[in-house]
């Protein structure tokens, strides 16, 4: 569905976020999501876990099917308010004036950016992951240095993951929730410029400034659901 929303808000000022709208994005929000099954895995000798979540299968887009890039984190996290109030959903994000503080309430069933724990698990597979190898598929799954030209493609022109989920590990990177030293947050992925090094499950996040605006930064949203939990 295509949304036009609010004001592009200037971060540097007092804002009130309390009714705030994004009002440069005009995305399509994919309609098609899928369900996660939550699980336990392991990222080198670290365990994790996720619960059961829903994700978008592809990330979001604008009218002509080309990922929304040039955003800042923290104009999605807003957008996501907007787009939950929008769908008669609860807001996730608690957001302060100055739009710098945000407190996620994980237990809401709004729309929201995911963990970096639940961006790996569904980037590799999940519960299917060991039938992935993304090194054996990384043309006709990714794109990335070698074959995009060193530009944006449209949403969903290589093959899907296991689960169904486009575009993970290349094309464009996509903004996660989780922080990484103050006022940084991870981007997990590659992107159409990335070597095959960074289009991979070792070596799969970064951390840019929440303010930054990038043109090969994207994003893709997820809510959470309580059906199991790990």
């Amino acid at each position: 569905m295509a949304e036009k929303l609010g004001i592009k808000p200037n971060i540097e000022k007092e804002i009130s976020f309390e009714n705030y709208t994004a009002s440069d994005f005009s995305p399509y929000v994919s309609t098609s999501e899928i369900y996660v099954t939550g699980g336990i895995f392991f990222i080198g000798a670290k365990e994790y876990s996720v619960n059961d979540f829903i994700i978008a299968k592809t990330e979001c887009a604008d009218d002509a099917g080309f990922p929304i890039v040039n955003k800042s984190w923290i104009e999605i996290i807003a957008y996501c308010n907007e787009l939950s109030k929008r769908n008669n959903l609860d807001c996730v994000y608690e957001i302060s004036k100055n739009g710098k503080k945000v407190k996620a309430h994980f237990s809401k069933n709004g729309y929201r950016l995911p963990t970096k724990e639940e961006w790996y698990w569904v980037a590799t597979g999940a519960e299917k992951r060991t039938v992935f190898d993304l090194k054996s598929n990384l043309n006709s799954s990714v794109w990335y240095l070698k074959n995009s030209d060193e530009k944006i493609h449209r949403i969903a022109q290589k093959d899907a993951n296991p689960l169904g989920v486009y575009d993970m590990f290349g094309n464009v990177a996509e903004w996660c929730w989780d922080s990484d030293g103050e006022d940084y947050r991870l981007v997990c992925g590659g992107f159409y410029g990335s070597s095959e090094r960074f289009v991979s499950p070792s070596d799969f996040a970064s951390k840019h400034r929440q303010d930054s605006e990038e043109n090969y930064i994207g994003f893709r949203l997820v809510r959470s659901c309580t059906k199991r939990s790990y």
